[in-house]
């Protein structure tokens, strides 16, 4: 979403790339902007998933707000455990170096 948003040129997107640019990160009102807008597109209408937002109770909060202004449903909230050796063998299997 963010990459999208970005690349669009909206007033929205340029906002959000140069936080990015500069090393930054989107604050909760950006980041809540960017699903709103997201999620308000025809392809959503059916039903989408969100992969790590929110991260924090405001967005939690925002989101519950903007899903019943829009009469939406509740969310399904999936929460997956793993072990924390597993995640660090998954993750240290998928570095590479960019020179070879």
């Amino acid at each position: 979403m963010f990459r999208t948003e970005c690349q669009s040129g909206s007033e929205l997107g340029n906002l959000a790339a140069s936080i990015l640019k500069r090393g930054g990160l989107g604050d909760d009102g950006i980041v809540n902007k960017i699903v709103a807008s997201r999620i308000s597109r025809p392809d959503c209408a059916g039903g989408f998933l969100l992969d790590g937002y929110p991260r924090t109770v405001p967005q939690a909060q925002y989101f519950s707000h903007l899903l019943d202004e829009r009469g939406l449903p509740s969310p399904i909230v999936i929460h997956l455990e793993a072990p924390h050796e597993e995640l660090v063998a998954r993750l240290t299997a998928r570095r590479q170096c960019p020179a070879v």
